[in-house]
């Protein structure tokens, strides 16, 4: 898609893709994969990056994943805030807390990502919406200035529930920790859950989720999709 855009196709090129995030997971795989893609192939033509300009990578990538959230953090790096939709698409990167420590506990089952937004109704009531309005601002604050509001500012009522029937050891896990103080959402669709924190809380993480989850320090990424040169 990458190369149509571009009207360059360059020849004799064999691919492999290895995609480390695991899949159905609420992570972001297909976007990452996505995203990795386009990069790539704006790297194998010369003069990619001025034929397909940041702006038209982000809508591309939006266009092939369905939404443009996802896709804009793995284009960006860092924290991410995304609207609009096909060409209308737009992101903006601001810088996390520099001492954010995401921790994820990933589960062996997964979830497919349609199905998780299935279980989500048509409408919700006013106050619900209100309530996540106001979640949803202070999360930007508590994410880039005031990380001690992070537990506030990961509260939801718009979509956690709708789920719960779906991944209930997850929801388990995340009402224990959400219980001990530690700021825990559902990642994405689920149902990996998410802890952001500045805090060396990992130890104890690990040992609220057991051995039903595969717990692991994530770093935030400032760079976002990027080129490396392989050398010999």
């Amino acid at each position: 898609a990458a190369f149509d855009a571009m009207g360059e196709r360059p020849e004799g090129i064999a691919l492999v893709c290895a995609n480390h995030i695991p899949h159905a997971r609420g992570m972001g795989s297909s976007a990452a994969a996505i995203v990795g893609g386009i990069e790539l192939a704006r790297t194998l033509v010369v003069g990619g990056h001025q034929l397909l300009p940041h702006h038209d990578a982000l809508v591309l990538a939006a266009t092939l994943e369905g939404h443009v959230d996802n896709v804009a953090a793995a284009l960006l790096g860092g924290l991410t805030i995304a609207w609009g939709e096909g060409e209308s698409a737009q992101s903006l990167r601001i810088k996390p807390h520099p001492e954010l420590r995401p921790i994820l506990c990933i589960p062996e089952g997964s979830v497919s990502t349609k199905k998780a937004r299935a279980a989500l109704p048509e409408s919700v009531s006013h106050s619900d919406a209100s309530f996540n309005v106001g979640r949803s601002s202070l999360l930007v604050a508590a994410l880039t200035e005031e990380p001690h509001l992070l537990l506030e500012a990961t509260e939801d009522k718009l979509h956690q529930e709708y789920r719960k029937s779906s991944m209930s050891k997850s929801f388990k896990l995340l009402n224990a920790l959400r219980e001990a103080g530690l700021p825990a959402v559902i990642s994405g669709s689920g149902p990996s859950v998410l802890v952001l924190t500045t805090e060396f809380v990992e130890e104890q993480v690990r040992e609220i989720a057991g051995e039903d989850f595969d717990t692991q320090l994530v770093k935030v990424s400032l760079l976002g999709a990027h080129s490396v040169p392989l050398t010999n």
